[in-house]
């Protein structure tokens, strides 16, 4: 059975040994084995454990939730996991579109005043909490 160092799952995982380290300390992924020298073992199932702790960090999930999919491997787990992160992302592509929306108004403006970027971030505010209170009021 092929045993890679800290250094060889690194490279080939595309992650730095401190992470590896890192994952190591917080119990979230632990090597399959330590060497006589004190060095840390790790096996293809471990490469296969980082790639999944990697997929879903690109999720942008944190380590404690990732943790919490990794040990339950509950499907229902996971897709609870997806979904939360898809309201996110879609929640902050709102966000960049109502920024570039301002920065549109802002920029046909012949000289640009602070009120107006006050006024203009306001109105997106106020927007903003019109729309969680409608959000809240569904799920209630």
């Amino acid at each position: 059975m092929k045993q890679y160092t800290v250094g060889e799952l690194a490279k080939k995982a595309g992650v730095s040994a401190h992470i590896l380290r890192h994952y190591d300390k917080i119990g979230l992924m632990k090597p399959s084995a330590i060497s006589e020298s004190g060095y840390r073992l790790y096996t293809e199932a471990d490469l296969q454990m980082i790639q999944k702790i990697l997929s879903l960090r690109w999720l942008d999930l944190s380590l404690a939730d990732v943790q919490k999919v990794i040990q339950t491997e509950q499907p229902d787990e996971i897709h609870a996991a997806l979904r939360f992160q898809k309201e996110k992302t879609l929640e902050e592509i709102e966000r960049c579109q109502q920024m570039v929306r301002a920065i549109d108004i802002l920029e046909r403006q012949e000289t640009f005043q602070w009120q107006q970027l006050i006024d203009v971030n306001r109105m997106i505010r106020i927007q903003n909490e019109y729309t969680d209170h409608q959000r809240h009021a569904k799920r209630a």
